[in-house]
Parts: C-alpha cells; sequence; structure tokens
C-alpha cells in the first residue's frame, strides 16, 4: 500500500451543541463553552479548552451503550475504545471514528465488539457543600412515599425542624414520590458527598442480589432513578434503568472503593466482583439522529481528551498514529521519518503521550499488549544511540521515529511493516527509498505533506499512490487569510501591512516575518533566493533578515519586542529564541524558512513574507501554516514588487486564493513539470512524457492505468502481447525499472 495522506495531520471531534462537557463546576452544554475555560480529562485533570470552532449544521449519531445511555457526535468524531469482550480484558485499545464503529458495531453473537472506558471519579462544584447533609438527605429521597416517614426511621424532633426549611428551599417538601429528584446542590459536589447520598438512598432503597455482586434500587419516580444512576456513574461504576409497571429499577454496580451500603446487615450481602471484572460499557448501537448545529473543541492537555454527556470517555489523536499501530497490532514496526530534530521530538512526544501505558513496553507500569517508542537523531548520544539501535534489530521497539539518523546503514529493523515520511517534499527520492529498502520485503509507505511536490502530483494522476484529503482543519486550528501587497505600485500597502501586525501584537498575539537571505557577511546575494521564474533580471539582492529587523526596530515597529532566527545562528541561541517567542516574550520574529516545519505557536496569528516572489509555491502554503494554529484566525501577507501581469505575480494571487494543498501544487505543476517519475529528476523540465501533458490529459493517464491493471492482472507475463513487451523492454532498463517502486 502506498499512499499520499494529504492535509493537516490532525483530526477534531464535533458534538451537538446541545451535547455536555464535564467542567470543574459540572456539566456545561458544549454551545456554552469559550476558550480559557476549564475543563475535566478522563484522568480526573483540569485542563483549559485552547480552541473553539463551530462546524455549522451536521449529520449527528448517538451511540446507544450498555448500560442504556447515550452520546451524541458526528460521522468523524474520534473515540478510544477497547475490543473484545471488554468487560474481561480484551485487546489493547485503539482509536476509531464514529463512521468505523457504526459500520462494524457487533460480534457474530450480537454482543457489543466494542467498549467506552470509565472515566476517573473527581470532585465537581465549590467547597460550600451542599444543604443538607448528603446521607441523610438520601434516606429521605428513598424513605417511603409520605414526607412524615422521615421522623420514622433516623432524625428527631430537633433536626426534622432544621431538615424542613431546607427541603422547602430544594423544592422538595411535599412532592409525591413520583415526583422526587437530585438537586443540583447535591450532583455538583465532593465524590465523598455523592457517595454518601447513594448510601442513603441505597440504605432505605437498596436490594443485594442474590450473587452479592450488584445492587438495584427501586424508586415510583423516573426521575429519581435516572438522578441514582447518573451519581453511580459520576462514580466510575455502572448504572442501568429499567423501567417496572409501579416503578423503575436502577441496576448499580461500584468499583470496590465505593461500598454502596453504610448498613451493615446489607453491607455484610456484598460479595467483590471477579477480578478482571471492568467498568467499561459497550456500545450496543450507532442510531441516526438528523443534522444539527455542532461544534468542535480543543484540550491544551497531552491526552486531547475530555468527558461527555453520561461521563463518557471521548480522544483524539493522529491519523499517523492509527496506521503505526495497526502494524505494531499485526506483529511488524512502524517508522516515521521527519525532516528536522525539533519535529522528530515532537511527534515522539505526542505519540509516548497519547499511548500512554501502551508505549511502556517492557518498563514499570507498561501494560501486557505495551511496545516501546524510541527517538533516534544524529545528536543523540553514543549510549542512547545503541540502545536505540538494539531495540529496532531485536524488535523491542514497535514505533521508531526520527531524522535522516534512521537512513544510515547501521541501522536494521526486526521487522519494518510501515513507513510514515512527514513532510515529505523535504526528502529525496533516494532518501525515502533507503528507508523502505529495510524492510525484509517491501513496506506500505504513508507520505504527508500539506502541499505535495510537483511529481508526488504526477505519480497521483499515473496511479501509483493513493491518496487521501484530510479537508477539515484540525480542532485548534482557524482558517488563514491570504493576501498580496505589491510593494512596488502600492508602496500605502505595505505600511498598511506593518500597520496590521501592530494591531495584531496589541490584540495580544504574536507575528513572524519572512525573509529568503541572512544578510550576513556569508550570505552572498547572488547565491541567495530563486530568480523568479520570467528570468528577469534582479534589480536588487533578495531582503535579508539582518537588515529588515532592524528597519522594522527602528520604524514601522518601534516600540515592539523584535528579535531574529535564522539558520546559521548557534543552536543554543536558536533554542533561547525560539522558547521566548513561545512563551509569548517576543512580539515579532523575523526569520528565514528556518521556520518553514516543526515551529507551533498558537498565539502567532500573522505572517509577512517579504519579496515572496523568492519562494515556491510548496515553501508559501508550508510557512503560511505557522499562523492560524490556534482560536484566532490567521493573517498572511506575501509582499512583491513583482508588476500584476508577470507570472511570479500570478503564482503569488493563485497561493492567496486557496488553502487546498493539491490546487497548489496542480498550479506549480503547471509551471514547473513533473519531473522524470522514471528517474531522480523531481523538479524542472525532464519529463518523460512526450505526447501527453499530465493535468490536461488526467482522465487519458487514469483510463491508461486502469487498461493496464486488467491486462496485468490477466497477463502478468504479457506472453499474448509480445510487441507490448518488447515496447516496454525498451522503456524500461533496470535502473528506470526499480525508481518505479522507489517514488
Amino acid at each position: 500500500m502506498h499512499r499520499l495522506l494529504q492535509g493537516e495531520v490532525g483530526s477534531g471531534k464535533a458534538q451537538p451543541l446541545d451535547s455536555l462537557v464535564l467542567t470543574p463546576a459540572g456539566f456545561r452544554r458544549m454551545g456554552d463553552v469559550a476558550v480559557g475555560d476549564e475543563i475535566v480529562v478522563p484522568d480526573g485533570e483540569i485542563a483549559l479548552i485552547d480552541g473553539v470552532f463551530p462546524q455549522g449544521e451536521r449529520d449527528v449519531w448517538r451511540l446507544v451503550l450498555s448500560d442504556g445511555s447515550s452520546v451524541e457526535c458526528d460521522d468523524e468524531h474520534l473515540w478510544i475504545v477497547g475490543a473484545g469482550r471488554g468487560r474481561h480484558g480484551g485487546q489493547a485499545p485503539r482509536v476509531m471514528t464514529t463512521r468505523d464503529i457504526r459500520l462494524d458495531t457487533s460480534e457474530a453473537d450480537g454482543s457489543a465488539k466494542w467498549y467506552i472506558p470509565a472515566a476517573t471519579p473527581v470532585d465537581i462544584g465549590d467547597d460550600s457543600g451542599p444543604p443538607l447533609d448528603p446521607y441523610l438527605f438520601g434516606l429521605f429521597l428513598g424513605d417511603g412515599p409520605s414526607p412524615d416517614d422521615i421522623r420514622l426511621t433516623t432524625i428527631g424532633p430537633g433536626t426534622r425542624d432544621a431538615v424542613i426549611p431546607a427541603l422547602r428551599e430544594l423544592n422538595l417538601w411535599g412532592l409525591p414520590a413520583r415526583g422526587r429528584f437530585v438537586p443540583d446542590e447535591f450532583k455538583n459536589t465532593s465524590v465523598k458527598n455523592r457517595l454518601a447520598l447513594l448510601q442513603g438512598l441505597l440504605d432505605t432503597d437498596g436490594t443485594v442480589h442474590a450473587d452479592g455482586t450488584s445492587v438495584s434500587f427501586r424508586s415510583a419516580s423516573p426521575r429519581l432513578a435516572h438522578d441514582v444512576a447518573w451519581i453511580v456513574r459520576s462514580l466510575g461504576g455502572l448504572a442501568r434503568v429499567s423501567p417496572k409497571p409501579a416503578a423503575f429499577d436502577v441496576h448499580v454496580s461500584l468499583p470496590a472503593r465505593y461500598p454502596p451500603f453504610r448498613l451493615t446487615r446489607k453491607a455484610n450481602l456484598v460479595r467483590p466482583r471477579p477480578e478482571g471484572d471492568t467498568f467499561r460499557r459497550g456500545i450496543r448501537a450507532v442510531e441516526y439522529v438528523g443534522r444539527k448545529p455542532v461544534q468542535c473543541i480543543s484540550v491544551a492537555h497531552p491526552s486531547r481528551a475530555y468527558v461527555t454527556d453520561n461521563f463518557t470517555v471521548t480522544h483524539n489523536t493522529m491519523v499517523a498514529l492509527r496506521a503505526m499501530l495497526a502494524v505494531v497490532d499485526a506483529g511488524g514496526q512502524a517508522a516515521m521519518l521527519a525532516p528536522t530534530e525539533v519535529l522528530a521530538q515532537q511527534h515522539h512526544r505526542s505519540v509516548v503521550e497519547m499511548m500512554g501505558n501502551l508505549a511502556e513496553g517492557g518498563m514499570l507500569g507498561g501494560v501486557e499488549d505495551a511496545t516501546k517508542v524510541v527517538l533516534l537523531t544524529g545528536s543523540m548520544g553514543a549510549a542512547g544511540r545503541r540502545q536505540a539501535l538494539l531495540d529496532l534489530v531485536t524488535g523491542e521497539a514497535g514505533i521508531v521515529i526520527g531524522t535522516h539518523a534512521l537512513i544510515e546503514d547501521k541501522v536494521q529493523f526486526h521487522d519494518l511493516g510501515l513507513v510514515v515520511v512527514d513532510e515529505q517534499h523535504r526528502f529525496g527520492v533516494e532518501q525515502r527509498d533507503a528507508l523502505r529498502g529495510k524492510g525484509k520485503q517491501p513496506p506500505h509507505l504513508l507520505v504527508m505533506t500539506a502541499t505535495p511536490i510537483p511529481r508526488t502530483v504526477a505519480m497521483t494522476v499515473f496511479g501509483d499512490l493513493e491518496t487521501s484529503v484530510l479537508d477539515q482543519l484540525p480542532a485548534g486550528r482557524s482558517p488563514i487569510a491570504s493576501h498580496v501587497v505589491p510593494a512596488a505600485d502600492k508602496p500605502h500597502f505595505l505600511a498598511r501591512a506593518w500597520d496590521r501586525v501592530r494591531e495584531e501584537v496589541e490584540g495580544g498575539h504574536q507575528a513572524y516575518v519572512v525573509c529568503p537571505r541572512i544578510g550576513d557577511e556569508e550570505d552572498a546575494p547572488g547565491k541567495a533566493g530563486k530568480k523568479a521564474p520570467e528570468g528577469e533580471a534582479e534589480k536588487r539582492p533578495p531582503l535579508a533578515v539582518l537588515e529588515v529587523a532592524d528597519q522594522l526596530a527602528r520604524g514601522p515597529l518601534q516600540g515592539l519586542r523584535v528579535e531574529v532566527l535564522h539558520g546559521r545562528m548557534p543552536p543554543d541561541d536558536k533554542d533561547a529564541v525560539m522558547r521566548r517567542f513561545a512563551a509569548g516574550d517576543t512580539d515579532v520574529l523575523v526569520a528565514t524558512t528556518v521556520i518553514e516545519v516543526g515551529v507551533n505557536v498558537p498565539n502567532a496569528t500573522a505572517m509577512v513574507i517579504m519579496d515572496a516572489d523568492r519562494f515556491g509555491v510548496s515553501q508559501l502554503h508550508q510557512l503560511r501554516g505557522r499562523v492560524g494554529r490556534g482560536s484566532a484566525p490567521g493573517l498572511c501577507l506575501l509582499v512583491t514588487e513583482m508588476p500584476e501581469a508577470s507570472p511570479a505575480r500570478q503564482r503569488l494571487d493563485a497561493v492567496a486564493a486557496t488553502l487546498d494543498g493539491f490546487e497548489l501544487s496542480r498550479i506549480d505543476l503547471e509551471q514547473r513539470r513533473e519531473g522524470d517519475v522514471l528517474g531522480q529528476a523531481q523538479s524542472g523540465a525532464r519529463t518523460s512524457l512526450r505526447v501527453l501533458a499530465v493535468i490536461e490529459d488526467e482522465e487519458i493517464i487514469a483510463e491508461a492505468r486502469e487498461e493496464a491493471a486488467a491486462i496485468v492482472a490477466s497477463d502478468p507475463e504479457l506472453t499474448g502481447l509480445p510487441g507490448l513487451r518488447t515496447a516496454l523492454d525498451a522503456l524500461l532498463d533496470e535502473e528506470r525499472e526499480q525508481y518505479l517502486e522507489k517514488g
């Protein structure tokens, strides 16, 4: 399988505006949350919402769980689920979309195939506590049909006189049994108080089943029955409401640390649950709800997860990680190749955080199905490098993430099954193939890019790569507006560009300014930046970082904190500059294309690219991807002095007109051609096509591919077509035939 993944590598999650999200103060409507609000993640920690993205109306589906509860979401929503007989352990968790689940919901015997894990119980609400003792209140709610019965069971006249006004305040005094409920004051409270309330309810109206491992609660009130189920789920337990002719039964199972009773005679009847019996809920069905307004949120936490309706855990992860885990699950190894150490380290950190104890293979705390995730870069110490190489050759490491260091001859794999190439336009044909050649048999290939280079587009058209397109922004991203600034024709446009940068900074954001040249003594103007495609003589050298930064600091951006970043700075200095920029201590960063990949500062919202005509389409698209990575919209200004009718200006207009990487690469292809698909040439005039043009004759090439596939399937050696065989032998020498596989 050779596949090109086009788009930002990430995935959002969308739920209806009327769905619920758990916060430290209690559940809130999805439509009411905002950036900066606190949210509860599945392990009980508190995180901030760092992005809120309304998605308009979408088709919405309802996941119906085994306890009768449900949760709504769109078809692309991601869930972390257990497979197999989940309550008895099952297989390692995996990440699936709603669509994946609804197309494969049940086992052959009709039982649930996927299980959702329980969330960690957390304290909810403030420290004020409920207005009544929660255990006493539970006794009242579960103590028969008449309010007067409270004096017959647990409290004397003095306490009763204090309780009745509180019950009136809660609108519970005088309610018939069918109207009773648990007020929010007793839900949005500590775990201790919720357990005490539940114990009061079960001490009066709770029954231990014959097996001793489960309990049921009976109530005439449907609302109270569902409130009891809510409290049980908030404690990490299982609860199912079953309507009866004259009442509602709630079947209750609680973790061992939360005893259901205080009364000794009932507590003594309870037996421990079987070992390995978990509290995950099976997904019984996925039902279509209809179209609803939905919204995505982004959570500033390594898990990228939160707790939604009925204490259901939802999750989000990278597409590449899903592919790598599938290979590891099948017994193979997966390697991810990144162009820079910064990006490799970011990928390694993200994968380890998302996998949790599944990434701790061979380590204390790692689960049975865990693997090891290793990092391999050129700057690693000798000891760490030796250990990483050993883990790869022995198969201890299922996933390796690294830079060009992965390509070296001494790197060997036990069973390489998948190669993932990130930012594939940064690698040559030979480099990509060197890693694939380390497999015992040709591994699957997944190449990822936000802007495929023309050669990649040509291969896609020829049919040698299948494509998947992610055409939605990941959660936590906003759209980017792009505009061409004609500095020569309209100088006041450039002045306005600097005003926009200042406005973004005054609004609490940050900005990049990108130049094609550094500007130091080693930076020869004649070698920096490419000539414009039309080949016109350059009137001046390309603008330089050091010169522009100085001019901005003394001119239009005076008073702002301006710093520079370029590739010839010492590594420690570069790291220090990026740390200050990421921390918000720098307002404007003037840089070369060193920021093209591996830089993620969500607070950066504006980018000005000077002499934008000196950059290629792919570079421009990659550069502007550095802004709009948070909840605020991004702005990219392409500054040029090229005249309006020039090819360079038309290229910039095309970049400004679309965010579609494939569309841009097609434009690039029309200008630069596809390179030699059967050779090393990746750019420029060389092409193996003599009569066809890739873009104009796309349909003919697609039909030819289908025809060729049918011929090869029926006659692999072409024995029935000797003329075609002779023509192919003449066209394909050994070297060119190898490149068919290397692409």
